[in-house]
């Protein structure tokens, strides 16, 4: 079960319009720029993102970014700059949130806090079971 901020709703939608700026994005624009240091959390609520990263200068595809799905928690969580690159490929609408004011406001409601939390979860552990899926499935080779 995908935890997606409609399901967060009910009791929070006060505290989600305080927290959440929103942005509409054009194809081609970058949301992230790999190696850029930002401290946001992103949600995508409607479009289709790619991930990219730079090997030796050149971008390959990582992944997309669905409609429904949280983004750059890696550097909200570190402090670290991006890993990558975000890039719209279809007109987005992407919710933004930084992390001063999503810490202060998550610590204000805290069952607002434990379903945040659990929705970041389930996109963190379907991300990991995503990236280390073998690429050969076992008894593949005939």
């Amino acid at each position: 079960m995908t935890e997606t901020l409609e399901e967060l709703e009910p009791e929070t939608n006060e505290v989600l319009r305080n927290l959440f700026e929103v942005s509409v994005f054009a194809p081609d624009e970058p949301v992230i720029r790999e190696g850029e240091y930002h401290r946001n959390l992103f949600f995508l609520k409607k479009g289709l993102l790619r991930v990219e990263q730079a090997t030796l200068g050149v971008s390959h595809y990582i992944a997309h970014i669905h409609e429904e799905e949280w983004f750059g928690e890696i550097s909200f969580f570190t402090g670290m700059p991006a890993t990558a690159a975000v890039i719209v490929e279809q007109e987005a609408t992407v919710l933004s949130a930084e992390q001063a004011s999503l810490e202060k406001n998550l610590a204000e409601h805290p069952a607002f806090a434990a379903r945040f939390y659990r929705a970041l979860s389930i996109t963190l552990a379907k991300r990991l079971k995503e990236s280390t899926h073998p690429v050969i499935q076992p008894g593949a080779w005939g």
